[in-house]
């Protein structure tokens, strides 16, 4: 099977191998946002329009793939066993967790008023979080969701809707 392909590098692409591809992360970026909009729709319009600001935006897709990384490094780490063997499913916690680091991200994002000179270091604070409080994250997608509740249509949250705790 052919595994090399030709190519210009883009800011996505770290050379000429697709398993390689999506700064390391693979298919499984794409495949989490995809999980994201079937899961989330809300949470992910809310994450998109925020990348959208022009006074504290952010480039999403790049961001994106940073949130699989993380989930990468987690699973790695070993920090999300606990809650695939409660949950027995690894792809479905993966998913939750990409979904929990993101919003992780978007709290810190609106309490501190970020913009785009700041995703370094809001970044690692997110990546220190997946790691150490797997728990914490998740239970706060949870919390979300709970906010969230049933099946009416929802709207867009801006950063000052969001809650002021974690």
């Amino acid at each position: 099977p052919l595994t090399t392909y030709r190519h210009e590098p883009t800011s996505l692409s770290t050379g000429t191998d697709p398993a390689t591809d999506l700064r390391g992360a693979g298919m499984l970026a794409p495949l989490q946002l995809l999980h994201f909009a079937e899961r989330r729709p809300e949470l992910l319009a809310t994450l998109y329009a925020a990348s959208l600001r022009e006074s504290n935006g952010f480039p999403f897709m790049v961001v994106s793939i940073n949130m699989t990384q993380l989930v990468l490094l987690a699973l790695r780490a070993g920090a999300l066993m606990v809650p695939a063997n409660r949950a027995g499913s690894v792809y479905e916690v993966a998913h939750s967790y990409y979904e929990a680091c993101f919003l992780h991200l978007y709290v810190l994002w609106c309490r501190r008023g970020a913009d785009i000179r700041r995703f370094g270091e809001i970044k690692r604070e997110t990546q220190g979080a997946s790691v150490r409080k797997p728990n914490a994250l998740l239970a706060a997608l949870r919390s979300w969701d709970a906010r969230r509740g049933g099946s009416r249509p929802q709207r867009v949250v801006s950063c000052s809707d969001m809650p002021h705790h974690h």
